[in-house]
């Protein structure tokens, strides 16, 4: 578990902890996009929220929101990997190198309040 500096927890998994032990261990440095999410609910799919990974925050001065990630924002796909869930996101993230470009494709929400689909690209940071 993790704690935020506004307080909220979050759960680090340990296949996530293995792979920067593992990369750490390399001299290699961790990817990182700079973006904080949650699973999208059932009760949000209910409010017609669509499946992916919902941006809670984009940490400034990162990749993502240099590439105009915002919060809210739906992830849905990392190149060709579809984003299920956050787990399928770590995954896809873990997956580059730092300085790799990539399409991170997302879903906003409009003034209207219906989603439509952006990609942006980003390019992996290191942490």
């Amino acid at each position: 578990l993790g704690e935020s500096q506004t307080g909220s927890t979050g759960i680090i998994s340990t296949a996530y902890l293995r792979e920067v032990l593992r990369r750490l261990g390399e001299g290699k440095q961790i990817p990182y996009l700079g973006i904080r999410g949650r699973n999208v609910t059932p009760e949000m799919k209910f409010e017609d929220i669509p499946a992916g990974v919902y941006v809670t925050e984009v940490e400034q001065d990162s990749p993502a929101y240099g590439a105009g990630i915002k919060n809210g924002d739906i992830l849905i796909r990392i190149n060709d990997t579809e984003l299920s869930d956050l787990s399928a996101y770590e995954s896809a993230v873990r997956g580059l190198e730092t300085g790799d470009s990539a399409a991170l494709t997302v879903m906003r929400s409009s003034t209207n309040g219906e989603y439509g689909e952006l990609t942006f690209n980003i390019t992996a940071g290191a942490r």
